[in-house]
């Protein structure tokens, strides 16, 4: 029959279960202070830019446009049937655009 452990064991034992929570603690804080810090330099970047939410995302969505064709050219050099579709309205998300690819069957 195994003995309790004794009390110095015990307080050893809670010692490194708090020191444990601790370290948790602050890594939740660290990377709390990081996506903190994240967010702000975002927020500084498109302040610099001195552009309208608008006309950023439709900047975005036409770079997005011009990789989606760059992909389709590229489909079709290799030889395969591509096209590209609008699932979804681009209200709902910019991820709108799906490239559908089959093998051409010539």
């Amino acid at each position: 029959m195994m003995k309790d452990a004794s009390p110095a064991a015990k307080v050893r034992k809670t010692d490194a279960k708090q020191d444990i929570n601790s370290v948790q603690r602050g890594h939740s804080n660290e990377v709390e202070k990081n996506n903190c810090i994240k967010e702000a330099e975002k927020e500084n970047r498109y302040s610099r830019l001195k552009l309208p939410s608008r006309y950023r995302e439709e900047i975005g969505r036409q770079a997005k446009q011009l990789l989606d064709y760059g992909r389709l050219k590229y489909m079709k050099s290799k030889g395969f049937n591509a096209h590209l579709i609008q699932y979804v309205k681009w209200e709902m998300t910019l991820e709108n655009i799906a490239i559908i690819v089959m093998p051409n069957n010539t």
